[in-house]
């Protein structure tokens, strides 16, 4: 919000945007008053100004709320340290689809194979693990288009409920990034729920999370070398 006004960036509408970086806050994802993603609220035009409007009470929304709780799935917490994390591999991953180069290097990375299609594959890698169905939706003109759509259809982050998004973003920006950039803070996490028995987000913790048939999968993504920077 600013001066009564509700704003927002074209890049909170790509895949790989979970959170604002200027503010730390999660993206909201429904309106704060009837809980529904369509219908047009939250940006609706009044009076010459596009302001934050659930439409189907007509009333003034309040973005900023009480604002957000700081737990994301798996025990993992949006703090300094996470949000270092996360923008990092969200400012890479822009960089990517501009045509630009990384400015780190990331595991699974080449000159044929970007960023967003390594974490794209970890993102249907937590989707098996937790058992999540998500409907694939393309607009219909598309799938009209393209009669092998499916074989072509990818999941990413910008399908998933905004704090499961933030919560696989962050596994990526952790389990993704080149070891050798620097020693940085731990991230901890609780894949078991349980808040008192946290521990540090690591291939091999990750490894112990995933089902056994999908370990490989697995394994094969968080052992990765690190690519050279794209082209």
């Amino acid at each position: 919000m600013r001066d009564g006004e509700a704003w927002t960036q074209r890049c909170w509408r790509m895949g790989w945007a979970a959170v604002c970086r200027r503010h730390g806050r999660l993206l909201e994802a429904v309106c704060p008053r009837c809980r529904r993603t369509d219908l047009g609220c939250l940006f609706v035009p009044r009076a010459g100004r596009l302001r934050a409007i659930c439409r189907q009470r007509d009333e003034a929304v309040n973005l900023w709320g009480e604002g957000v709780r700081a737990e994301l799935p798996w025990g993992l917490r949006l703090d300094a340290v996470e949000r270092t994390h996360l923008v990092a591999l969200e400012r890479d991953w822009a960089r990517g689809m501009r045509g630009y180069r990384p400015l780190r290097r990331w595991r699974g990375v080449s000159a044929v194979r970007s960023l967003a299609a390594v974490v794209e594959d970890l993102v249907l890698l937590v989707l098996i693990t937790t058992r999540t169905w998500i409907q694939p939706a393309p607009p219909l003109r598309w799938m009209v288009a393209r009669s092998n759509w499916l074989d072509n259809f990818v999941y990413t982050p910008a399908m998933l409920p905004v704090r499961m998004a933030a919560g696989t973003l962050l596994l990526a920006a952790r389990l993704l990034a080149d070891p050798l950039h620097g020693a940085e803070p731990p991230v901890l996490w609780s894949p078991s729920g349980h808040a008192a028995k946290r521990e540090a987000l690591n291939a091999a913790s990750f490894m112990a999370w995933l089902e056994p048939g999908q370990r490989s999968w697995g394994g094969s993504l968080t052992a990765a070398p690190p690519g050279p920077y794209q082209n």
